[in-house]
């Protein structure tokens, strides 16, 4: 992606900000579903040291970007997270008419700074996984997973874990891809985003988080 598309990571396109609050200030307890996810990244995965933190919850919230930017972000963190591991339900309505798949997506922003140093995972419009960013202004590209045909689905449970240099993303409890390579590593904000294509194509699609759990590691 060119530099020029990145510099809407710090651009907010929202009437309100979503916030992640201490699960038991909420009297919520955490689903059994995310604890699950997390022992197995633990103990059969190894991609987490351990399971030791606080746990959040965040209200429902829909994204939908206005059109000025192709890629949209909001922080729910408030402060910098550097290893996490977020879990949320995810539905999303698209055209059928859009002109790349691959251009539009939906997921999470973390450890983001500022236009040049950020991390973020999407599950594309055309059934890929996709974790990328920008470390003092170089584009990190990973290996992409697959997670379904384009267009076979319109909701899925998605899982992220960071870890120190390794992430791992999970859809509707499997594993699907596992970096262990990643090389920005420091704290930043940790955020809904969705990558809209260009901005005459914004309209063409709109994302709702559900459900949200966080772990925000030690």
């Amino acid at each position: 992606m060119k530099k020029s598309l990145l510099l809407s990571l710090s651009i907010l396109l929202l009437f309100c900000i979503p916030t992640i609050v201490p699960a038991e200030a909420q009297g919520k307890e955490t689903s059994a579903e995310f604890l699950k996810e997390i022992d197995f990244l633990l103990l059969e995965e190894k991609l987490l040291t351990s399971k030791e933190g606080a746990f959040y919850s965040a209200e429902d919230f829909e994204l939908v970007p206005d059109g000025s930017e192709p890629f949209t972000s909001t922080s729910i963190s408030g402060t910098p997270v550097t290893d996490f591991v977020i879990r949320s339900k995810v539905s999303w309505q698209a055209s059928d008419k859009l002109p790349k798949p691959d251009a539009f997506g939906y997921g999470f922003v973390f450890r983001e700074q500022d236009p040049q140093n950020y991390l973020r995972t999407f599950l594309g419009l055309d059934g890929s996984v996709i974790t990328d960013g920008d470390f003092q202004g170089r584009i990190l590209e990973n290996p992409n997973g697959k997670f379904a045909e384009p267009n076979a689905v319109s909701s899925a449970t998605l899982t992220i874990a960071a870890n120190g240099r390794t992430v791992a993303v999970l859809v509707d409890g499997k594993l699907v891809t596992k970096l262990t390579d990643i090389v920005w590593t420091e704290p930043g904000n940790l955020g809904y985003a969705i990558l809209n294509g260009t901005p005459a194509d914004a309209a063409a699609i709109r994302c709702k988080f559900e459900e949200t759990e966080l772990l925000v590691l030690k």
